[in-house]
């Protein structure tokens, strides 16, 4: 088609940047995994670059379950139902480690 199924997002920091605060609760980190994965990174210069998936064939549904608002609605996000928002994805994914290999992000330790 006409338009592009993955975008990436670059920053110039890394998702740990605040100290790790908000990705361990967003992502329910363990210590265990934050402490291998993140915490070494902290006081590191890092660079971020984030596939996203433009048009994914997979779609959920929000369904309330009561007239009441403070009852909250049923989310079912169905993430990845169909194979090929996977496969879009994991292309996205060899794309951005392929950046990260070029010379001028080598040239910074780039892993």
């Amino acid at each position: 088609g006409l338009w592009p199924d993955i975008q990436f997002h670059f920053a110039p920091s890394s998702v740990n940047s605040d100290g790790g605060e908000q990705i361990r609760r967003i992502l329910n980190l363990r210590d265990r995994v934050y402490n291998t994965m993140y915490k070494p990174l902290v006081e590191s210069e890092t660079w971020t670059i984030l596939p996203l998936l433009l048009r994914p064939k997979s779609s959920g549904y929000v369904k309330l379950k009561s007239k009441n608002p403070m009852i909250h609605p049923t989310i079912e996000p169905n993430y990845f139902t169909h194979r090929e928002d996977i496969d879009t994805l994991i292309e996205g994914i060899r794309i951005a480690l392929n950046v990260s290999a070029t010379k001028p992000f080598q040239k910074f330790g780039s892993r």
